[in-house]
Formats: C-alpha cells, sequence, structure tokens
C-alpha cells in the first residue's frame, strides 16, 4: 500500500473514532455500583454472570475520572465454601470469562470444590469496558495493514538458515534490515490510531489497577480484609507477583504457574525480555524432535525408520529454508515466518505434537514435491492455522508484528452469543496485549526499532536459530507507544505475606523459563513461598498431565498442605502415540522396563527406607520416592555408590556395636527386657511409580537424593538433620501389587492400600484437565508428599 493510501485509512479511523462513544452503551461517568447482581449465564445455569464497577484511576482523589465495568464470572463452589478464588489465564488480553466458562468445572475440582471460581475480563479486554480497540471495524483493520511488509509473508519476518551469519552484508541479514523503516513507520502509526480511539483510557489498563480491582472484588464477595485466594497462569503470574507483594497482609492461598520474569516486565526496557523468554524454546523443540524419533513413522508423521532427533530438526529447518526460497520466488501459500509461528505455537502444548508433526508433513508436500513448485492442488494457509486450538493454553496465532489474533473458544463464544454480545470486538487481532504490556513498560527514553531488531538478531545468533527471527513479543511495541500507566508498581519484590505461596514451573517451558520461577521464589524466600519443578515441556504445568502436580495444587487449595520446597514432580503424559512416547522413555530411550534397558534405573528394593526431615518448626517434611525413573543414569550411578559405601559404614559400625553389646552383656544379670518400638508407617511404594518428588537445598541446587537403604538416623542430608526415631517406609505385602503410597500431611497418618490399577488417576475426585480433551497418559506420576 503506498503511504498515502494508508494515511488516508488513518484519517478516516480517526474521524470515525470521535464517534464511538455515541452507540456504546458503557456511560464512564454513571456512579459507581458498589455490589454484583448475579444472575445466571444463558445456556448453562450452573454460572452466574454479572459486572462489577470499579474507579478508572485509583489515585485518591481522582475519582471523577470516571469508572470501569468489569464482566465477571462465578463458578459456585460445590462444598463447604471457603471463600473466592480468583483465576486469571494469562495473555495479556486473554478473557477470564472464557477460562471460566470452558474450565470452570474443571478448576473447582482441582481444587476441592471449596472456593467459588470467580474470574472476569480485565481492563481493556473481552466485554468489560473500556475496551481497547484500534480500528472500527475488520475492513479497516485489513486495508492498513494490507501491502505491508510485514502482512505479506503470512504475518511475520523472513529469514533463512544463515541468518545466523555474523557478516552484516550477507543477503539474507542485509533483506531482514530492510524491512526496519517499515516497520518503525507502522508501529508510530498503529500507536496514534490507538490513542486516538482510546484516549486517556490507555493509562489505567495497567497491571497494579488490575491487583486493586482484585482487593475490591474479595472486599465485596468475602468481606472487608478477606484473605485473596488466586491462581494465575502465564501473565497471570505478573498479577500474583504483584499482589502478593502489594498486598502481603491479604494473601491467602495464591499458585502462580508458569511465571513470567517480573523483574524483568517491571523495570527493564521491554524489548530485552524476548531472548529471555525463548531461552528454553530450542530444549522443547529438541522434545518434539527426539519423541518423534522415536515414535517412528507409526506414530509421527514426519520420522522415517532410523530417524534420529538430529534427522528431525534438518528436515524441519531445511522446511524453513524451503519456505524462505519458495515465498521469494513468488509463492502465496507458505514462508518461513508461517513455518516458525507454527513451530512457537506448537510448542506452549505438547498435546498437539502429532498433528504439528501432521502439518509440517503436508508442507512438506508442498515445498519438497514438484521441485518446490507447489502440489497440484495447493495448500491453503488456512489449512495449516488448524494446528491453533481453542484452548486457553495454548497461544494465540500471530498476525502482523506480532499481534495476538483474537482466540475463538466455541465454549465462550456460545455464551456470549447468547448474551447478544461478541467476545472479539471489532477487530480480528488484539491490541489489548500491547496496551497492557507498555501499559507496565518502563519509559522508552532513547530505545528505537533499530533496537529491537538488534535485540531479535542477537537472540537469533545466541539464543535460538529457529526461533529467534520473530517478531511475536508486545513488547517490541513500547517504545512507540504513546501511553504508560498512571501506577506502576516496580517492586519491593521480597514482601513478607501472610501466608506462603505456591510457586510452579515447568523444566522446559518455550516462553516462561523455569528461571523466572525461580527467581521470583527467591525473592520472596523459603519463609514465603515454595517451588516446584514440573519435569514436562509445555506452557504451564497444565501443559502435559502430572498426578503429582494435581495433588499438590488440590492439598494446597483444599488443605493448606505445601511439598518440600524445590520438590520436582514428573508427569506421564504421552506425547506420540503407538509405543507410547512420554517424557521420561524419552529421557531413557526407549522403555521404561529397566530388564529391557539398562538406562533406566532400578526402583527401590521392598524394605527401604526413606529419610524424614525437621525444619526449625518442627514440622515433618517428606522426601517420597517410588523409584529413581526421573533421574539420570549418572545421578543413580553415583547414588548407588553412595547407598553401598553407606551401607558398608552402617554395617561395620552395627558389628562394632554388637561386638561391645556381647561384652558388657556377659558381665551382667539381665532382669527384663525391653522392646524397642518402631514409629513411623508402613507402605508399599509401587515399581511401577514413574513420578516422585525430590527435595533439593535451593541454596545449594543439589538434590536430597533419598536412596535406600538409609539406615542411619543420625545424619544430615543437604542440610536437614533427621530425627532419631525416622520413619519407615516399605512394602507391605498385604496391599497387593495395585496399591500405592500416599503419605498425609500428619506425621502420626497411617497408610491405605488403593487398589488403583496402572495408569489411573491418583486423584478420586476428578480426571485432570488433559483428559477433558481426550489426551492419553502413560504409567505413574502419582508420588506426593505434603506437610
Amino acid at each position: 500500500m503506498h503511504l498515502s493510501v494508508r494515511q488516508a485509512v488513518v484519517a478516516t479511523i480517526v474521524f470515525l473514532s470521535s464517534l464511538i462513544t455515541t452507540v456504546v452503551a458503557y456511560d464512564r461517568y454513571s456512579p459507581i455500583a458498589k455490589n454484583t447482581t448475579w444472575s445466571k449465564c444463558p445456556d448453562d445455569p450452573t454460572f452466574l454472570c454479572g459486572t462489577f464497577d470499579v474507579p478508572l484511576d485509583w489515585t485518591p482523589g481522582k475519582e471523577s475520572r470516571g469508572k470501569a465495568t468489569l464482566a465477571v464470572i462465578k463458578y459456585p463452589a460445590t462444598r463447604e465454601r471457603k471463600g473466592s478464588l480468583f483465576v486469571n489465564p494469562g495473555g495479556p488480553g486473554d478473557s477470564g470469562l472464557g477460562l471460566v466458562l470452558s474450565r470452570g468445572t474443571d478448576l473447582s475440582n482441582r481444587t476441592g470444590g471449596y472456593y467459588d471460581i470467580v474470574s472476569f475480563d480485565p481492563r481493556g479486554v473481552g466485554l468489560t469496558m473500556p475496551r481497547i480497540d484500534c480500528f472500527n471495524s475488520t475492513d479497516e483493520e485489513q486495508q492498513f495493514w494490507n501491502g505491508t511488509v510485514v502482512y505479506q509473508s503470512n504475518n511475520g519476518l523472513e529469514a533463512k538458515g544463515n541468518f545466523t551469519s555474523s557478516n552484516q552484508t550477507d543477503p539474507d541479514v542485509v533483506a531482514f534490515w530492510k524491512q526496519e523503516p517499515e516497520v518503525d513507520s507502522l508501529l508510530g502509526q498503529v500507536g496514534q490510531l490507538c490513542l486516538q480511539m482510546n484516549g486517556d483510557n490507555l493509562e489505567f489498563v495497567g497491571t497494579a489497577a488490575v491487583v486493586r480491582d482484585i482487593i475490591a472484588m474479595a472486599d465485596a464477595y468475602d468481606g472487608d480484609g478477606s484473605l485473596v485466594y488466586y491462581w494465575g497462569f502465564s501473565y497471570g503470574t505478573v498479577i500474583g507477583a504483584y499482589l502478593v507483594n502489594m498486598f502481603p497482609d491479604r494473601v491467602g492461598h495464591v499458585v502462580i504457574d508458569g511465571v513470567v520474569n517480573t523483574l524483568l516486565w517491571a523495570t527493564e526496557p521491554s524489548y530485552k525480555a524476548w531472548a529471555y523468554k525463548i531461552q528454553d524454546t530450542p530444549k522443547v523443540f529438541q522434545g518434539f524432535a527426539g519423541a518423534c524419533a522415536m515414535a517412528g513413522p507409526s506414530g509421527c508423521a514426519i520420522a522415517e525408520k532410523g530417524s534420529t532427533n538430529e534427522t528431525i530438526t534438518q528436515w524441519v529447518q531445511g522446511l524453513m529454508d524451503a519456505a524462505y526460497d519458495y515465498y521469494k520466488g513468488g509463492g502465496t501459500e507458505a514462508s518461513s515466518a508461517l513455518i516458525r509461528n507454527m513451530l512457537f505455537q506448537a510448542m506452549y502444548n505438547p498435546t498437539g505434537w502429532p498433528k504439528l508433526a501432521s502439518d509440517l508433513y503436508s508442507l512438506g508436500q508442498l515445498l519438497f514435491q514438484n521441485g518446490g513448485r507447489g502440489s497440484k492442488r495447493g495448500l491453503p494457509s488456512s489449512d495449516l492455522l488448524g494446528l491453533e486450538t481453542n484452548s486457553w493454553l495454548s497461544p494465540p496465532g500471530f498476525g502482523p508484528l506480532g499481534l495476538r489474533k483474537k482466540k475463538t473458544n466455541p465454549v465462550a463464544r456460545r455464551h456470549l452469543d447468547r448474551l447478544g454480545k461478541r467476545d472479539s470486538g471489532v477487530s480480528t487481532y488484539d491490541y489489548a496485549s500491547q496496551a497492557i504490556t507498555c501499559a507496565d513498560a518502563v519509559d522508552a527514553g532513547n530505545v528505537t526499532t533499530s533496537d529491537v531488531f538488534g535485540e531479535i538478531l542477537l537472540a537469533s545468533q545466541n539464543v535460538s536459530e529457529m526461533f529467534g527471527p520473530m517478531f511475536a513479543d508486545a513488547g517490541f511495541w513500547c517504545h512507540k507507544w504513546p501511553s504508560r500507566a498512571t501506577e506502576r508498581f516496580t517492586g519491593p519484590w521480597n514482601s513478607t505475606l501472610k501466608n506462603k505461596i505456591l510457586v510452579v514451573g515447568n523444566q522446559a517451558d518455550p516462553i516462561t523459563p523455569y528461571p523466572g520461577a525461580k527467581l521470583v521464589a527467591d525473592l520472596l524466600g523459603e519463609a514465603n513461598a515454595v517451588i516446584v519443578e514440573q519435569r514436562d515441556f509445555g506452557h504451564t504445568s497444565l501443559a502435559e498431565h502430572s498426578d503429582c502436580t494435581f495433588r499438590v495444587i488440590y492439598d494446597y487449595f483444599a488443605n493448606g498442605t505445601l511439598p518440600v520446597d524445590e520438590s520436582i514432580c514428573g508427569t506421564n503424559q504421552v506425547l506420540f502415540p503407538g509405543s507410547p512416547v512420554t517424557k521420561l522413555s524419552l529421557e531413557y530411550g526407549g522403555s521404561l522396563d529397566p530388564q529391557l534397558n539398562p538406562n533406566v534405573p532400578i526402583p527401590h528394593p521392598p524394605g527401604s527406607e526413606l529419610l524424614a526431615t525437621n525444619d526449625n518448626n518442627d514440622t515433618t517434611k517428606y522426601n517420597i520416592h517410588g523409584d529413581n525413573s526421573t533421574l539420570t543414569a549418572l545421578e543413580n550411578e553415583i547414588n548407588s555408590l553412595k547407598s553401598t559405601r553407606q551401607t558398608l559404614l552402617i554395617a561395620l559400625g552395627s558389628l562394632g556395636a554388637a561386638f561391645l553389646s556381647f561384652l558388657v552383656a556377659t558381665g551382667i544379670i539381665i532382669c527384663c527386657r525391653r522392646r524397642r518400638s518402631k514409629s513411623g508407617s508402613t507402605y508399599y511404594i509401587p515399581t511401577s511409580n514413574r513420578s516422585s518428588y525430590f527435595h533439593s537445598n535451593r541454596s545449594s541446587g543439589a538434590y536430597s537424593l533419598v536412596n535406600a537403604p538409609l539406615l542411619n538416623q543420625d545424619k544430615s542430608v543437604s542440610g536437614h538433620t533427621t530425627p532419631p526415631g525416622g520413619v519407615a517406609h516399605h512394602r507391605d505385602a498385604s496391599h497387593g501389587e495395585d496399591a500405592e503410597a500416599f503419605i498425609p500431611p500428619s506425621t502420626e497418618s497411617t497408610s491405605t492400600g488403593s487398589g488403583r490399577r496402572e495408569g489411573a488417576y491418583m486423584d478420586p475426585y476428578d480426571p485432570p484437565l488433559g483428559a477433558v480433551g481426550g489426551s492419553s497418559y502413560g504409567d505413574g506420576g502419582r508420588g506426593y508428599s505434603g506437610r
């Protein structure tokens, strides 16, 4: 599009935006309603819908600036009510209404049914007013973007394999930099359009204001000064981190899951976050490639007999390079940017990897057959975009300059349609993500679009050749965004909290790497936060099923019990059908049967004892291992040697003690005998348990691995001293092969056999979230301890 034409479109949109207030029912300056009038949501009376008014500006004395009207939803508690549990799906820009409408029942079951599951569309999002829109119609929006370099290439930047060349005269690097002037102009124009459409409303969508909204709702729904219960995912963890540090005395049970580095979010230039965010994305892709190779041609569409991780990676990289050449040669059905976006989206949700492989295979048919000239039938890009799922866990598709396509959740859409409203607004893309991200961002200073392009280049060279060349982060817009929030929270991040919170992070998360969770937990300290690492791929703990993590979160919300700090939960999600391939089988290169695969460690033998440790408050902590299947072979070898050495030392000590006892006994007349009683409970740890807890010392990072036999109860492991009596955990044959240990929080508890078959859910309350979507699960995933 010629610049003069685009300028004409901008002028038209600015004119039309001045008329928007005449057709919107929302009245910014009407009186604030103090409470929510709940009514049954259309189509499903189990959900309650309503609105909640809050001041636009929470600054004292600024009430005259008007109000925001939040769209709220509630799934009532099914058991004795403990309070409201506020949930947020992330984004920023995702709908809380959509989350509860599609997953409210499941979230209630996951937390015991004790809470009203409450959510809302945050400021600027969905049905909440005022809403952030930058165009009056999809036609205007398309007319603006059509013809631009970022729209023609299937919504992304084009880059080839040798994009990582340090030679700035390389043709591909030069072509990348040639896009910078147009991108710079587009960012500036869209920012002004958004300012014209929204005015000072852009100032009121920051995260600090959202936190104050939650506090106001908690006061209204649960009583003034009540404890706040919260579960946030992804960007929702920013809300959670702000919440606990802004209002530490109001913290009830709070879980932040898939944790954003809030220090980076709030205190550093936003464009610098990209390289940090994607540091683990290559690990997730290697998980995909390895699992695909292991599944073979019967389970993965792009695998062949004898495929390896390396050959799958090379094939995908070759596909991207072929798409680059195809697009540069005039093709319209594929580009390197399209494939890169597809891959990036799929890394969020490993349950979609079989479909990703199928889509990549279809692209291969287009690009590799007929000399890259395209297949006879062709392949519409819309077919490939079917990769995007409707789950709120999955990322949206990307549009021009990383704009997020508005999600289409069929369940939420049906409800909202019956309300006579739509969650998609008047445009294809979601500008609220940019508005919220940049509202929280530090001032632009002298940052330029050239700095942004340089950061993308550095991320491509130093972090990920495959995922670095993407304009996929809302933070890339902030140096051109015309507004910042009236209140921006920048710390402190180490507040003393009323109650401990639970921090959950994945071992390999494509957008919120585990170090972010570790940082937030470390800033709060062990007195205020407990962190759990889930050993899986994908974004948030719900990306792959884990009975272990399920139980941790259930017990925290239902009973207030927390696991040992820095515990590790395994997963039992099937990644590819057939074998089946799971995270653990991928780690060990095949079968999980130790008799068939020498890489798999032999489980704990019956009769082994596990370590019990006391903290300063004499609260017992249990470290439970059904087996060592989530450890590496080297770790197990080391642990085996340590165990053998300790056993020998114990045996020698026992012989010496026995000899001394014999000498004493010969000179003493025994008047009576005392039987020494053992404390603790008897358990059977099934050998099939493939997901267990481990405890690691936060300061050292070394795992305190408990191996059998461990009899000396006077020694300490990783700084924890065991009580004199110890706690014995061993097989009880009366429980049978299908029994499984669950250690209740109480140190005086006794065991009971569960009688569950292999692969059954640990939790009697409800199947896990992934089961709703028809996902299948492998064995295990059931080790758990609480305190």
